[in-house]
Parts: structure tokens; C-alpha cells; sequence
């Protein structure tokens, strides 16, 4: 959420900044930004995004003092550079993943060198003097989060006030039902609609891209199969960058893998190609490095890889199945059943602007009423329609071979224009068509001409009504009961 101009600045810095130099208004202009941090300008989630990368180089930046002993000054400032843009961004996310990589990075240098001495350390003059400057910076860092406000959004996050998080929650719980009810996927770009549609609380009229969770929103999308790919992949990249036995590039490596996992596990960011960069090129380091030294994963962490693997597939779908509500929703690519009897209706490529957008929350309002209903979100000419009592379309659709289908066809608001190939095909068949009044008066009477000439063709005009078609599963009712 963008903050406002009070928000950031308030009235104390505006008049203080009245009061400086140009350079120095530039220097408080730079600091307290009237906007979130945004490198990339790819929508909503950029700064999200942008506090990803800043996230990552704040981990790398540490390479050198691990290398050299005196490179802790020049990983110093860039570390605080990266921190000091990290919190213009304002991505929560991102500074909790650049924490847990910056604990990895420092924990395991710790160690290794504990272990390595045996004992033996004794602090020396330029060990306080590094942690002095340390504890400094984080001091200013702590004050300038404060300045920003972003102390403050960390706190309600965990409050259970904050929407942003609120709606978190709700994404992530239906993104796990959605991944126990389609074993073959919702198909690529369809996590955020199928949300929308057929999870979010009904009412709730906000659209979503995604589920605000890269790895959450690709594996519902991508089915059990690539599921099992994806989860293999990372715990591979994270072997392979396995800082043990210790190497500095491989403690970056590591961290910083770790980090942008993270980041994609607090919004839909891993979309952007060049966050993936830096921790590529630190894995393709870290696997040069392996060879020069034919140093390479032991097979007992090979063998711990397989299970790893093994328990967090089990585990996502254990804990899929488990959070299943009462929807009775099974889905794949081509298809959406839901109710007990979804065998007795069939929608066929939704037309939302007569539907409406959010059609499947009207559909849930009536689900107990119908009992059940398939939803084809393009029309599949191999579909066997008999099978179904009643066939759903709306708008200029070209239908399909219906064959032996012997039920009823119900068309909202069809075109004016019609190919004679539909209309001779539904000459023996029986249709309702549902027209709003509002509507172009040149489509009713057409209609109403055809319904005349034809015995199976009833025409019902909606008074009040134009394109879109407000709760429109009624009329579905009243055939059914007739």
C-alpha cells in the first residue's frame, strides 16, 4: 500500500526541509520518499518485487568479509546501502527473508570458525571495533525504519489488524484447497481467477493476479507432477550450494537462495527474470567450485535430499487434503465440477460481461438450489453432453456438436447474429433464451420471430435488465422444477 505524503514526511520534515539548503531538501527528499521504492514499474507487487533484489544483494554483500579479513569494510557500507533501500521499499517480506539470509550467512561463519580454531578464539581489538561499527549501523537502521514508519507495519502484521496480511491468510489457505481439488493443475495463469471464482468469501468483488505466493500459486497452477519437479529443483540448488564443508561462496550462495525462497513465499515476485540472476550465477560458481575441488554432495546428503523431497510432497498435500472445505470442487485445466451432482448442469465458457465477473460467487449462492454444475471455461468439441440435463451459454458462442444430447439448452442473452449452422442444429432441440429488455431491441424480436417459428424455443424477456444478468442460476431453478 502506497503511504501518503503526511504519512511519510508529516509536518515537522516539510517544515524542516523548507528550511534547508537545496542539496540538503534533495538529501531529505531522497531519504523519505513520497512513494515506495520502485526499480521495476511491473505493477502492483513491484516494490515487492524490488525489495526481493535489494534482499538478495543485502546477503551477497557480506562475500567479501567472509574472503578477506579486511573486506568486512567493504561489505559494511554495501550491506547498508542495500538495507538503507530495502526499507524504502517497504516489503515486509523481503526484510524478513534478508534477515533469516543474513542469520545463515553469519551463523555458519560463526560455527566454521569455532570449529575450525577448536577453541582457540580469542577476540582481538579489531573483532570489537567490527562489531561496534555493526551494532552502529544496525542502530541507524533501526532508527531510519522508524522514521518510515515500516517498525510500525512489521507490528501489525502479527496483530491480526492488518489487512494486507488478513488477506494473505484467506490466499494461502483456499491456494492449498486449491491444490487438493486439481490433481492435473488449474492450468498456467489461473490461480488468481480460480480464486476469485470459486474460494474468495462471496461479496468480496477484489481480483487477484496470483495467490501473493510464487511457489504456492505455481504449484496449484502446474498439478502434482510439477509439483514434485519443483519442490525436487529447489532442495537440488539448495545441495548444491550446501556450505559444508564451509566455503565463503558457498555460504552466499546458500543464503541468498534461501533468501529469494522466502520472497516468493511472501508475494508473487519470483516472476521477475532478474532476481534469479545473482543466485544463478552463485550456483554455477558454487558447481565450478566443485569441480576444480571434486568435491561434490556426499551420499548420505544425496539420500537425505530424497527425503526431504519425499516428506515436503507428502507433507503439501497431507496438509492440502486437511484444509479441504465444503466446496466439493474437482478441477483440472479444462474443467470445474462442483456440488454433489455436477453432472446436471454445464456451463460452457462463461461470458462475464452477461454472467458477470465474478460468476462463480453467484453459482455458490445457488449451489444448494442447483445441487451441482460443470464449468467449461472454453468450449471443448469433444465434451460428452448427454451426460447432462440442462447446457449453460451466454453471448456470441459458437456451440459445439451437441450429438445425442436430449436435454434443455439455456442461452442468456445471445447475439443478433447467429450462424445458421447453430440455429439448424438446435432446430430439434429444446432452448430457452433469456434476453434483458435493455437490451438491442433488434436481438429480442429476432428471437422472439424464431421462437415462433419453432415449438421447442421459448424466448424470456427480463424487464429492467440489459447485458449483464443478475442472479441468473434462478432460471435454471424454474426449468429444472418444470
Amino acid at each position: 500500500m502506497d503511504l501518503d505524503d503526511e504519512d511519510v514526511q508529516g509536518a515537522p520534515t516539510s517544515v524542516l526541509q523548507s528550511c534547508l539548503p537545496y542539496s540538503k531538501y534533495r538529501l531529505m527528499d531522497f531519504l523519505f520518499t513520497e512513494y515506495r521504492l520502485d526499480w521495476f514499474g511491473a505493477g502492483p507487487s513491484s516494490p515487492n518485487k524490488t525489495g526481493a533484489l535489494l534482499a538478495v544483494l543485502f546477503v551477497t554483500a557480506w562475500w567479501p568479509a567472509l574472503r578477506w579479513r579486511r573486506g568486512f569494510w567493504l561489505s559494511l557500507p554495501l550491506a547498508f546501502a542495500a538495507a538503507v533501500f530495502l526499507l524504502q521499499t517497504e516489503s515486509r517480506g523481503a526484510l524478513v527473508a534478508a534477515g533469516a539470509g543474513l542469520v545463515l550467512v553469519v551463523g555458519g561463519s560463526g560455527l566454521n570458525r569455532l570449529n575450525t580454531l577448536k577453541g582457540r578464539l580469542k577476540p582481538d581489538v579489531s573483532f570489537w571495533v567490527r562489531t561496534a561499527s555493526s551494532a552502529a549501523v544496525l542502530f541507524l537502521l533501526l532508527v531510519y525504519s522508524q522514521q518510515l514508519g515500516v517498525n510500525d507495519r512489521m507490528t501489525t502484521m502479527t496483530t491480526g489488524e492488518d489487512e494486507s496480511a488478513n488477506v494473505r491468510v484467506a490466499l494461502y489457505s483456499a491456494g492449498m484447497e486449491m491444490i487438493a481439488a486439481a490433481p492435473l493443475g488449474w492450468g498456467r495463469g489461473q490461480a488468481g481467477d480460480a480464486y476469485g471464482q470459486w474460494y474468495q468469501e462471496i461479496g468480496d468483488n477484489r481480483s487477484y493476479l496470483s495467490l501473493v505466493n510464487s511457489h504456492l500459486t505455481w504449484m496449484a497452477e502446474g498439478g502434482m507432477l510439477f509439483q514434485f519437479l519443483y519442490i525436487t529443483g529447489w532442495c537440488l540448488m539448495l545441495m548444491l550450494c550446501w556450505p559444508v564443508p564451509w566455503t565463503p561462496l558457498r555460504a552466499i550462495a546458500f543464503g541468498s537462495w534461501v533468501t529469494l525462497g522466502l520472497c516468493g513465499f511472501f508475494s508473487s515476485v519470483l516472476t521477475l527474470v532478474w532476481l534469479w540472476v545473482i543466485p544463478i550465477v552463485l550456483l554455477v560458481l558454487c558447481v565450478i567450485q566443485r569441480l576444480g575441488s571434486n568435491h561434490w554432495p556426499t551420499k548420505r546428503l544425496g539420500l537425505t535430499l530424497s527425503y526431504s523431497v519425499l516428506a515436503v510432497f507428502v507433507g503439501l498435500h497431507l496438509t492440502a487434503h486437511s484444509l479441504s472445505g465444503s466446496n466439493r470442487i474437482v478441477a483440472d485445466p479444462d474443467c470445474v465440477r462442483m456440488g454433489e451432482t455436477p453432472e446436471n448442469i454445464v456451463l460452457m465458457k462463461p461470458d462475464r460481461q452477461i454472467l458477470g465477473d465474478k460468476y462463480g460467487h453467484t453459482i455458490r449462492e445457488y449451489l444448494n438450489e442447483i445441487g451441482g454444475i460443470t464449468v467449461l471455461p472454453r468450449v471443448l468439441n469433444k465434451t460428452d453432453f448427454p451426460e447432462f440435463d440442462i447446457i449453460v451459454v451466454s453471448g456470441n458462442l459458437e456451440l459445439p456438436d451437441l450429438g445425442r444430447f436430449g436435454g434443455k439448452v439455456v442461452w442468456m442473452n445471445p447475439g443478433v447474429e447467429t450462424s445458421e449452422d447453430v440455429l439448424e442444429q438446435m432446430k430439434n432441440k429444446s432452448m430457452m433464451v433469456i434476453l434483458g429488455s435493455l437490451g438491442d431491441w433488434r436481438r429480442l424480436r429476432a428471437w422472439q420471430e424464431l421462437a415462433d417459428e419453432n415449438p421447442n424455443w421459448e424466448v424470456i424477456e427480463l424487464p429492467g435488465v440489459a447485458d449483464f444478468i443478475p442472479n441468473w442460476p434462478k432460471y435454471l431453478l424454474t426449468e429444472r422444477a418444470g
